[in-house]
């Protein structure tokens, strides 16, 4: 009988012996939206406890930095945006390991006016499950339609 960590060796048998369950799924979807709520709300401490603190931020191919020292720097900038994800899906890519993609739409809600689309960003990020709960570890961002008022902080 072969160790599972043997079969988490072979690719071709890790995705045929364990395929995503559903708990997984709504984990990484939950977690996705924690990190857009703590975005919006500047919130440091929660930032901290949902992403890596290895995880690096790319955008359009450059890598930025740690992502959550992003993240806190333009949850400041970026006071009246919101951020909402949507069509998220996640694979597993080896052993507590998993890589998913989603649309970011950012929301202008200034209250001059009704709420306006500043962006729209597709994002692939990389997730590790630690202690039995999953972490972002790795966040792309690439730019599909950016309205001209607004410009992503660097």
């Amino acid at each position: 009988m072969k160790r599972l960590a043997d079969i988490a060796e072979n690719s071709s048998s890790w995705s045929r012996f364990h395929e995503m369950g559903p708990d997984d799924r709504i984990e990484l979807h939950e977690l996705v939206s924690r990190i857009a709520m703590a975005e919006d709300a500047g919130d440091a401490e929660a930032l901290e406890e949902l992403i890596a603190a290895e995880c690096e931020y790319t955008r359009e191919g450059e890598v930025m930095g740690p992502y959550i020292a992003w993240a806190i720097r333009t949850a400041e900038q970026l006071v009246r945006i919101r951020r909402q994800h949507a069509n998220a899906y996640f694979d597993v890519t080896g052993w507590c390991r998993a890589e998913g993609a989603s649309y970011l739409t950012l929301v202008r809600t200034d209250g001059e006016s009704s709420p306006r689309i500043a962006a729209s960003i597709l994002v692939r990020d990389t997730f590790e499950k630690r202690g039995g709960r999953w972490l972002l570890t790795a966040r792309e961002h690439t730019a599909i339609a950016l309205e001209e008022w607004f410009v992503l902080p660097d």
